[in-house]
């Protein structure tokens, strides 16, 4: 961890009766709570100059609230360092190997929420190899472009609440750990039992190649995932859903894991 980024983040810190304050804490399986590297418990929105573009963010009542933009063919999603106001330098400096991530969500019909942690190398180009793991390497045209551009989606692990919303693209609610680089999921998908219109508090937890998902409803899910070791940004939200739909967010806090 680059504490010089601690120092940068702490100073963001905000402190507060949590909206989410009747849900249970939930105690780590991999470890134990580190150094509180941030926290964003919402007071406002974060400064338009940090949001990049997608998607609307609004602040009710302590929380944070993700919709999609009108005319904007590009889900919301939002970095943990955007949601503290950091400016593109710290953004850029910001470094994760080992931690713990907690976040309490609702949604109001969104069919498909997750966590992303994308790798610090970023994005990766046709032909491009990746230094790590044994120099896996992504041919040209092995993968599909992001719109006109030749970037890929970069190697990345992410924690995935498939919901029935209103688009109904799952026929069941499933927790999922998968590994964005190679598009499959780590473990089998567990079902979800929670009401995504009521809070529900996610703790995961990074621990070399293991990932462990608990829910305050008691739901634990674990994998193994090689991408999870790798140096890896800020972890990103996104969500899919039609305008008007939105994604409320609280109490996130992050830290290094002992």
């Amino acid at each position: 961890m680059n504490h010089s980024i601690v120092l940068v983040l702490s100073f963001f810190t905000l402190c507060r009766p949590a909206f989410g304050g009747d849900l249970p804490e939930l105690q780590p399986i991999l470890g134990k709570r580190g150094k509180l590297i941030a926290s964003a418990e919402f007071e406002r929105p974060p400064a338009e100059a940090t949001l990049k573009g997608f998607g609307d963010y609004t602040v009710k009542d302590g929380s944070l609230r993700q919709q999609q933009k009108e005319g904007q063919d590009h889900n919301p999603v939002l970095g943990f360092t955007q949601m503290l106001g950091l400016d593109v330098a710290a953004e850029r400096a910001f470094e994760l190997k080992g931690c713990i991530l907690q976040f309490d969500f609702r949604t109001d019909q969104a069919d498909y929420v997750h966590v992303e942690f994308n790798r610090k190398a970023g994005g990766i180009f046709p032909g491009q190899p990746v230094p790590e793991k044994g120099g896996i390497s992504y041919p040209a045209g092995s993968f599909p472009g992001i719109g006109k551009g030749a970037m890929l989606f970069p190697p990345a692990f992410s924690v995935v609440f498939e919901l029935v919303g209103s688009k109904k693209r799952y026929k069941e609610p499933r927790l999922v750990i998968k590994d964005v680089s190679k598009f499959a999921a780590v473990q089998a998908a567990v079902p979800l039992k929670i009401d995504p219109t009521e809070w529900t508090r996610v703790l995961v937890e990074i621990r070399g190649e293991q990932v462990s998902v608990q829910l305050s409803n008691g739901q634990t899910l674990q994998a193994t995932c090689v991408e999870a070791s790798a140096p890896k940004k800020t972890p990103y939200f996104y969500a899919i859903e039609e305008v008007g739909r939105s994604v409320d967010y609280d109490n996130i806090k992050l830290w290094e894991i002992e």
